[in-house]
C-alpha cells in the first residue's frame, strides 16, 4: 500500500507506475491506490511504457502534432485517460531516455488523446505546498491534495506541480506552508506572521524613547549639589558632591559603567569642610577638577585635582581661585588649549558674572586673572566648549536685564579669556540652565525652565560664528508642569541630545525624567519621555555621557530614599523589535516578493537556506532577524542547526 511517507523517500531510481485502471504502485509494486486528478499535471521527465498516446508508441517521446509539454486529464475511465497536450516542442534525450520541456508559454492546445497501459515517471514526485498532517496520517495541501490510509489523491483544483529532479523532495514532508509577503523576504530570512495573515521579516527600528537600567545608590546618605564627568583616559564616571551625612564635606565616588548598569568604588573626601555649588569636569590624563565653594574658608570659589586610578580618586592641594564669597559655580575645559575655565557670581564683586582660566599641572592648579564677562548679577551659569569653533559659551541668568535667558562667547588666550557681546535666547526669567554641544551638527544646545511660560522645560539651539551666538526656535520638551533640576548631555553615538529634570507634579510625581532631542539645522525636536526615578522627589540631577559605552549617567538625591546619592544609566535611543514569542513562525523557505505568495518552513520543517552555521546548536532569533546561538530579548527559539546550511525549525 503507497503512503504518504513512502511518497517522501523517492530516490531518484524510483518511478511511480499506474496500471490499465490507473492504480499507483512505487516500482515493481502491485498497483493498489487509485488516482482521481483533475487538473495539471507537469513532470521534466516523462516517458510512455507500453503506452499510447496521440499515436506515439511505447518509450518514443512524447508528442502531439507540433509537440507536447503537458498533459491535461479531462476524465478517467477504466482503461482509459482522455487528455490534451499543449503545443510547444519537446527535446527527447536518447541516451538517458528523458524528456525536456522548454519554458511554458500560451494555452493548453491540442487535440484529445486516448491512453492506455501503464505510464512511468522517471526521477522522483513531490508535491509542493503540504501543510498538514493530521492524527490519521492525511496530508492536506492548500490545493486539496490530501493521502490518507486509503492513499487515494482527492480531486484538486488549479495547477498540482510534480517535479522530475526531486529538488523539492522536501515538499512532501510537513513543515511547508504558503504565505503572501507583506514586504520582500529574502531566502533563509526569520519570518513573523501579522495580524492580517501576511507573512514579514524580523526587523528592529530605533526610537527615540530613552531606556532606563536600575538605579544604583552610590552615596548612602543625603547628597546634594551633585556634578559629574566622564574620565575618557580610563573609562570612568566621576561624581562630586555635597555629603550631608560626613558633615557636609566635598566628597567624590569613582563609577564603572557596564551595559545598563553602574557600579562604584569608595567615596573619597576632597574638601574636610562644608560645600557648596561645585562642579566637576575632566581635563585629560586622567585627571579631573573640581571646581566648589568653600565654607570652611569663607566660601571661597576653590578649585582641586583628582587624578583617577582604577575605581578610586586621590587629589592634590586644593588652590583658591577668588578670595571672595562664590556662587553658581561652573567648570568647562577648552581642549585646544588645554585650559580649565571657570564661571561663577562674584560675591565680592557686586555678583557680577566672572570667569577664570586655570592651568593644570601634575595634581595641582594655577589660575589667572578673572575677567567679568557681564557687568550685572548673575546666576544659574553654565559653561560649554564648542570644540567646532574652538570657542567657551556660558550661559547664564542676567539679573542686570530682567533675568533674561543670555548666552557669550569667550576666547581663551593663554591664562586669560575674553567675550563677545551677549545675546538673549529667552526674553523671559530664565531658571535652571544647563547646556551641551552638538559636535555632530556643530551647535550648542541650551536648556532651561521657562518661567514667562509656565515653568516649562525648554530648549534652543546655538550657532557660534567668531565671537558671537545666534538662536533657532525655542522649542518646549516639557508641558504641563513645572521643569526644574535640568541637565543635558550629548550622546555622540546616536547623535542625540539627552534632558533629564525633574517634572514637578508630573507623571505621578516629582518625578526624575529624561528626554531625546534631536538637532536639525537650528532647530531640534523630541521623542518621548522615560522616567528614571519614580519612587518620589528627585533633586540635584546632574549628567554626563560615556562614550565608551554609549550610555549617559545620571546622578541625583533619591529623596524618596531617604536623599541617598543615586545613579542611573540611560540609552539616549532604544531599538524596537517586531519580534514577539508569539509571532515568529519560521524561515522563509525562498525569496519572496512584495504581495507574493512563496514558502515558509514552519515548525517540523527543515530550511536550506542558511550558511555559516555550526552543526548541532540550538539557534534563536536576534532582535534584527539574524540567527544567534544566545538568546536575545524577547528570547525565542528558531530551531537546531542540522549542518552548515540547515536548520530544523522549532519553537519553544
Amino acid at each position: 500500500m503507497t503512503n504518504a511517507r513512502e511518497l517522501a523517500r523517492l530516490g531518484n531510481t524510483d518511478v511511480i507506475t499506474a496500471d490499465s485502471n490507473f492504480n499507483v504502485g512505487i516500482g515493481s509494486a502491485t498497483p493498489d491506490a487509485k488516482l482521481d486528478v483533475a487538473g495539471i499535471i507537469s513532470a521534466t521527465s516523462f516517458y510512455g511504457s507500453g503506452a499510447n498516446l496521440s499515436g506515439i508508441v511505447a518509450g518514443s517521446p512524447l508528442s502531439a502534432g507540433s509537440g507536447a509539454q503537458r498533459v491535461v486529464v479531462t476524465s478517467l475511465t477504466t482503461g482509459t485517460m482522455t487528455a490534451a497536450a499543449t503545443d510547444a516542442d519537446l527535446s527527447w534525450n536518447s541516451s538517458t531516455n528523458t524528456l525536456s520541456a522548454p519554458t511554458l508559454s500560451g494555452n493548453i492546445t491540442g487535440t484529445a488523446a486516448t491512453f492506455s497501459g501503464d505510464v512511468s515517471i522517471a526521477g522522483t514526485i513531490t508535491y509542493e505546498d503540504v501543510t498538514n498532517v493530521d492524527s490519521v496520517g492525511v496530508i492536506t495541501s492548500r490545493d486539496g491534495i490530501r493521502v490518507g490510509a486509503s492513499q487515494s489523491i482527492s480531486p484538486v483544483s488549479g495547477t498540482l506541480t510534480y517535479y522530475g529532479d526531486g529538488s523539492n523532495l522536501d515538499g512532501v514532508q510537513s513543515g511547508v506552508v504558503n504565505f503572501v509577503a507583506s514586504g520582500t523576504i529574502a531566502n533563509g530570512a526569520t519570518v513573523i506572521i501579522k495580524d492580517d495573515g501576511t507573512v514579514g521579516i524580523v526587523t528592529t527600528t530605533t526610537s527615540d524613547t530613552p531606556s532606563a537600567g536600575s538605579e544604583v545608590v552610590f552615596e548612602s546618605a543625603e547628597a546634594n549639589i551633585i556634578s559629574a564627568a566622564y574620565d575618557s583616559t580610563n573609562d570612568k564616571v566621576v561624581i562630586a558632591y555635597q555629603d550631608d551625612g560626613n558633615s557636609k564635606y566635598g566628597t567624590a565616588v569613582v563609577g564603572t559603567v557596564s551595559g545598563d548598569t553602574i557600579s562604584f568604588g569608595t567615596p573619597v573626601v576632597f574638601n574636610s569642610a562644608y560645600i557648596q555649588d561645585c562642579d566637576c569636569v575632566f581635563v585629560g590624563s586622567g585627571k579631573v577638577v573640581i571646581g566648589y565653594r568653600d565654607n570652611g574658608n569663607s566660601s571661597y570659589g576653590t578649585a582641586i585635582v583628582g587624578t583617577v586610578s582604577s575605581t578610586s580618586i586621590t587629589f592634590g592641594t586644593a588652590v583658591v581661585f577668588n578670595s571672595a564669597s562664590v556662587e553658581h559655580i561652573s567648570a568647562g575645559y577648552d581642549s585646544t588649549n588645554g585650559k580649565v575655565v571657570i564661571g561663577y557670581r562674584d560675591g565680592g564683586n557686586s555678583n557680577y558674572g566672572t570667569a577664570i582660566v586655570g592651568t593644570v599641572s601634575g595634581d595641582t592648579i594655577s589660575f589667572g586673572t578673572p575677567v567679568v564677562f557681564e557687568s550685572a548679577g548673575t546666576e544659574y551659569t553654565k559653561i560649554v566648549y564648542d570644540s567646532a569653533n574652538e570657542k567657551v559659551v556660558i550661559a547664564y541668568q542676567d539679573q542686570g536685564n530682567s533675568n533674561y535667558g543670555t548666552a557669550i562667547v569667550g576666547t581663551v588666550s593663554g591664562t586669560s579669556i575674553s567675550f563677545g557681546s551677549p545675546a538673549v535666547f529667552e526674553s523671559a526669567t530664565t531658571y535652571w540652565i544647563s547646556a551641551t554641544f552638538d559636535s555632530t551638527n556643530g551647535k550648542v544646545v541650551i536648556a532651561y525652565q521657562d518661567d514667562g511660560n509656565s515653568q516649562y522645560g525648554t530648549a534652543i539651539v546655538g550657532t557660534v560664528s567668531g565671537t558671537s551666538i545666534s538662536f533657532g526656535t525655542v522649542v518646549v520638551f516639557e508641558s504641563g508642569v513645572k521643569t526644574d533640576y535640568i541637565s543635558c548631555a550629548y550622546d555622540s553615538t546616536n547623535d542625540k541630545v539627552v534632558i533629564a529634570y525633574r517634572a514637578g507634579g508630573g507623571y505621578g510625581g516629582d518625578y526624575g525624567t529624561a528626554i531625546v532631542g534631536t538637532v536639525s539645522g537650528t532647530d531640534i525636536s523630541f521623542g518621548t519621555v522615560v522616567v528614571f526615578n519614580s519612587s518620589g522627589n528627585t533633586m540635584h540631577i546632574t549628567s554626563t555621557y560615556d562614550p565608551d559605552q554609549g550610555k549617559i549617567v545620571v546622578a541625583y538625591r533619591d529623596v524618596s530614599n531617604s536623599g541617598h546619592g543615586t545613579a542611573v544609566v540611560l540609552s539616549s535611543t532604544s531599538q524596537v523589535t517586531n519580534l514577539t514569542t508569539d509571532n515568529y513562525i519560521g524561515i522563509a523557505g525562498e525569496a519572496i516578493s512584495n504581495a507574493a505568495t512563496g514558502k515558509v518552513n514552519v515548525v517540523g520543517g527543515t530550511n536550506t537556506g542558511q550558511s555559516g552555521l555550526t552543526t548541532n546548536r540550538k539557534y534563536y532569533v536576534g532582535q534584527t532577524g539574524i540567527l544567534t546561538t544566545t538568546a536575545d530579548t524577547p528570547s525565542v527559539v528558531a530551531g537546531t542547526s542540522i549542518s552548515d546550511t540547515k536548520i530544523l525549525v522549532w519553537k519553544s
